[in-house]
């Protein structure tokens, strides 16, 4: 009977030696993918807004650089088949004086689709009120849709105006 017992202490000290053996860290294989920026699609727009409605003529003008924080992505598999993921695209200048902005994609022979969008930011707009013009808080925000595109393609998007949204604080007295 003690030859049975240390046998089968032999034995479970034998399993868990292997079952724990097997469970040490590996290193993750992933490796990050490069981006061959040889194929590419340009996308130009210009965003614009309205920041005093008070004025007989509309006067649109481009948001400050501090405020705007435009993005784009565009997924791997258009880039190269076989990939799974979403590229962020880095490749994007805009100018504070004109509004005007530039989007290099990287895209494969098939073309593919760049989501396009403008972080929303905090501002103002002078609008009418009781008794002359007010100035509003708020925030400003777009809609862009998004873009299909081919390598050595160059995209126009029209005039992008922004939209003002009126933040209702607490103790603001409602609009009528």
């Amino acid at each position: 009977m003690k030859k049975v017992f240390n046998f089968f202490v032999s034995a479970a000290i034998g399993l868990s030696a292997v079952v724990f053996s097997s469970c040490e860290a590996k290193e993750d294989p992933a490796k990050p993918v490069e981006v061959n920026m040889a194929k590419t699609a340009t996308i130009n727009g210009r965003l614009l807004y309205n920041v005093d409605r008070t004025l007989a003529e509309q006067r649109l003008t481009a948001p400050p650089t501090t405020s705007v924080d435009l993005g784009a992505s565009i997924e791997y598999h258009f880039i190269r088949s076989g990939l799974l993921g979403t590229y962020v695209i880095d490749n994007i200048t805009y100018n504070p004086t004109t509004g005007d902005f530039t989007i290099v994609v990287p895209v494969g022979n098939d073309g593919g689709i760049v989501n396009i969008w403008l972080s929303p930011f905090t501002g103002t707009q002078r609008q009418f009120g009781i008794g002359g013009s007010v100035e509003r808080a708020g925030s400003w925000s777009a809609s862009i849709s998004n873009q299909f595109v081919r390598p050595d393609q160059t995209i126009i998007i029209p005039t992008i105006e922004l939209t003002f949204n009126e933040s209702t604080a607490v103790g603001d007295t409602p609009r009528f």
